[in-house]
């Protein structure tokens, strides 16, 4: 079998995960204790993962910051499946 195309799907092109991005935010920040509403992660959705940093979790260290990808990742593929 010869494959004559692939389809990747990036950000909601046929897929919309954009929930699961905002859900997988809102749960790391509150595995950390930090006090984030879906309102806000909703607003900074769009911005990339080093803009939003602040607006979302504050002054954090990187090694949080590091920890909360983490968390993000995993949460965001647990909810993908």
């Amino acid at each position: 079998m010869s494959f004559k195309a692939i389809i990747f799907d990036y950000n909601g092109v046929l897929v919309d995960d954009l929930k699961f991005h905002e859900e997988a935010y809102w749960r790391a920040g509150k595995h950390m204790g930090i006090p984030l509403t879906r309102e806000t992660v909703r607003k900074y959705l769009s911005y990339s993962p080093e803009q939003k940093r602040k607006p979302l979790y504050g002054d954090i260290s990187d090694e949080t910051w590091e920890e909360i990808s983490r968390l993000r990742a995993g949460f965001y593929f647990e909810l993908a499946q």
